[in-house]
C-alpha cells in the first residue's frame, strides 16, 4: 500500500500551488509562477520519496489559468522538459 497525502506539504517551505490574480496576468508572470510551482513539485516529490510517502495528489493549481480563456501561452511545450523530468522521477521511484 502506498501512503501519501493530497497537495500540500507542510514540512517544506515550498508550495506547488502558487497563483496570482487575473488582473495581474502577464505571460512573464505566468512563466515565473509555473517555473516555481514545478520546482516546488520536484522538491516535494524528493522529500516524499525520502520519507517513504509514495502517493501525492498533485494540485490543480500547478498551472494557473490553464483552462481560462486568457491562456494563450503554450505552457505544455515551453515546460515540456520539466514535465518529462518530473514524470521520469515519478516512474523511476514507483510513486
Amino acid at each position: 500500500m502506498k501512503i501519501g497525502y493530497p497537495c500540500i506539504n507542510l514540512s517544506l517551505n515550498c508550495k506547488s500551488s502558487r497563483t496570482f490574480r487575473l488582473k495581474n496576468y502577464s505571460e512573464e508572470r505566468l512563466k515565473e509562477i509555473i517555473k516555481n510551482n514545478l520546482n516546488c513539485l520536484k522538491n516535494i516529490l524528493e522529500f516524499n520519496y525520502k520519507n517513504q510517502l509514495l502517493f501525492l495528489r498533485i494540485t490543480s493549481d500547478l498551472i494557473p489559468f490553464a483552462s481560462h480563456s486568457i491562456m494563450t501561452f503554450n505552457w505544455q511545450d515551453y515546460f515540456k522538459s520539466e514535465f518529462k523530468e518530473i514524470g521520469f522521477y515519478i516512474r523511476e521511484k514507483n510513486m
